[in-house]
């Protein structure tokens, strides 16, 4: 399967758009989605794809996020000095 994960889509596996059970839904990207879409890829081989992002570490946001305020507060301050400067 493809490796572009820049954007993902959510597949129903049973063909049901209005089944969104979790045990019908996988994430793929574009390509590979229009690919199961057409039959080009098996649910045999959708399913362990969909196994595999069930059992991936979750980032922990807020250690990521933690300093993006103030962080984003001194980059709009920087700014507005350089832009009052001009």
């Amino acid at each position: 399967m493809d490796s572009n994960k820049d954007i993902l889509e959510v597949a129903h596996v049973d063909g049901n758009h209005k089944n969104n059970n979790p045990e019908n839904l996988c994430w793929l990207c574009i390509k590979c989605h229009r690919l199961f879409d057409i039959d080009l890829i098996t649910i045999e081989q959708l399913l362990p794809r969909r196994d595999f992002v069930e059992t991936m570490p979750k980032a922990n946001w807020k250690k990521l996020m933690k300093d993006a305020g103030a962080k984003a507060a001194r980059t709009r301050k920087q700014n507005q000095m350089k832009r009052a400067k001009k």
